[in-house]
């Protein structure tokens, strides 16, 4: 049977705290936003798509730490089954 695995902690507070950093630049200049996604933006249509892409990142951010938050409650779960 498939069981999937969970990256440690540390891993993922990582991830999270780099999400966060990404999702701030939502109200950061054009230029600042193609940095940060490595793109050249050649319009308004494409700046907005990325601030879009952004929120959608925020949101996960939000649901990892939420996911994050729950484990340090529960404490890690135990691998028993070889």
């Amino acid at each position: 049977m498939f069981r999937s695995r969970r990256l440690p902690a540390a891993m993922l507070s990582s991830a999270l705290a780099r999400l966060h950093s990404i999702a701030r630049e939502c109200g950061l200049a054009r230029h600042e936003i193609e940095r940060e996604l490595g793109v050249t933006l050649h319009s308004e249509e494409m700046r907005q798509a990325a601030l879009m892409h952004l929120d959608v990142v925020k949101a996960a951010a939000s649901a990892a730490q939420r996911e994050l938050q729950s484990m340090s409650v529960k404490g890690p779960a135990a691998d028993t089954h070889p």
